[in-house]
């Protein structure tokens, strides 16, 4: 498994734009993406993949176009994406899981 947390410095309204923009499909790897609102309204991702292959298609592909576009509408410029940090993988498991899963 390939999975991280992320900081970015995006607020619900500009994570929305997103969302919609990537669409309904679930990108081929993706175990789990979920996005939490910090204290100061940007957003953490902490992200589940099957392996680090998948994560970068998708970003490349599919993530990057939707991010981009959706900055330069809400005016946000950034220098760099922020960094993930690589997290161990150990179990999840919750409702809307199909099955539990572990490392």
């Amino acid at each position: 498994m390939y999975t991280w947390v992320q900081d970015v410095p995006i607020d619900r309204t500009s994570y929305g734009t997103i969302i919609e923009a990537l669409g309904e499909e679930t990108p081929p790897g993706l175990q789990l993406h979920v996005a939490l609102e910090q204290e100061d309204g940007t957003l953490r991702y902490v992200d589940i993949w099957d392996d680090e292959e998948s994560c970068e298609r998708f970003t490349r592909e599919r993530l990057h176009p939707a991010v981009g576009a959706a900055l330069r509408a809400a005016q946000i410029h950034v220098e760099v994406e922020p960094p993930r940090v690589e997290t161990g993988f150990v179990h999840m498991w919750g409702a809307a899981l199909k099955d539990s899963v572990s490392a």
